[in-house]
């Protein structure tokens, strides 16, 4: 893998995983109501990702590429933010439930298993011998930390 791709993959792991933690530290607060905790989160995402794309991407662009969208892509894009409303909602009802040190780290297994699998059967994707066994170790290693009290 390149050193570039390498280095982003690991500063998007660090923002995230600060990004969880302070999730936590909020919730803790059971006073707080997780709805409007969720909504306050969701306006603050949105605010900063659309300053950040309109500081760096032309309005003509972002009108052309709509414009160029089918309405299959439309429908997947539809589907994509149901998904993503879906799993931020059994998150925040997770992270009060569950370690965070156990939580995020069972989720993103997870999500590379199924990845994994997907990919295979969707797009063809190769699974090699490497990879079956990096799955396996990531399976044990799930049952293992999930295992621990």
């Amino acid at each position: 893998m390149h050193h570039e791709i390498m280095v982003l993959i690991v500063i998007v792991a660090v923002v995230q995983s600060v990004g969880w933690m302070a999730r936590k530290k909020i919730l803790i607060n059971k006073k707080l109501n997780i709805q409007a905790i969720k909504m306050f989160e969701s306006t603050l995402i949105t605010l900063f990702l659309l300053t950040y794309i309109l500081s760096t991407t032309s309005f003509d662009t972002i009108k052309e590429t709509y414009h160029l969208l089918t309405k299959t892509e439309m429908a997947y894009m539809c589907f994509v933010a149901v998904t993503v409303v879906i799993s931020v909602t059994i998150v925040f009802y997770l992270i009060r439930k569950v370690d965070v040190s156990k939580l995020s780290p069972s989720i993103s297994i997870l999500r590379i298993i199924l990845l994994s699998i997907l990919g295979f059967l969707i797009f063809g994707e190769k699974i090699t011998m490497k990879k079956i066994i990096a799955l396996i170790f990531m399976i044990t290693g799930i049952t293992l930390l999930m295992s621990v009290k």
